[in-house]
């Protein structure tokens, strides 16, 4: 989905991926901020508990298998991974409000706003594909790079 951080065009991303050392999945969501020659990424995370799957079952109780796995909108017909499913979707948040996928999206919701950029950054050309990466006009700044929250948040 694309956007804006700060007033700077951004693509916010939620993905899921398998924990790999035990039952359940990570839930990763982000905001990728590209400029010419740079960028930077805001990134928050959160993994499931001891007990999985509960949000899963709890949806397809309630709408069925026939419409709760959909075809990926992105790499339809392709085998392996992790499903596509309805459960998944913003609107069930309300109903799980301790899930991963919950909280990963509240963050995002709740950090956005409070994002400022170094002027130095914003004003860097846009991003305008991909090209042989270019040296700063402006080293980032010390500490924290190029973001900071708001002390007023």
């Amino acid at each position: 989905m694309s956007g804006s951080v700060d007033g700077v065009p951004a693509v916010r991303q939620l993905v899921k991926m398998p924990l790999g050392s035990r039952p359940g999945q990570a839930f990763l969501g982000s905001w990728t901020v590209p400029r010419a020659g740079s960028g930077t990424v805001v990134k928050v995370q959160a993994a499931e508990g001891a007990t999985t799957g509960m949000r899963e079952a709890m949806i397809m109780a309630q709408v069925g298998p026939a419409e709760y796995f959909r075809p990926h909108p992105y790499t339809e017909g392709q085998l392996g991974g992790l499903p596509y499913h309805v459960g998944d979707h913003e609107q069930w948040d309300a109903r799980f409000p301790g899930h991963p996928l919950t909280l990963v999206r509240a963050a995002l919701h709740r950090i956005t706003p409070t994002i400022t950029f170094d002027d130095r950054f914003k004003t860097l050309p846009p991003f305008d594909g991909p090209s042989a990466p270019q040296p700063l006009p402006h080293p980032p700044p010390p500490g924290r790079g190029w973001f900071r929250r708001r002390k007023d948040a």
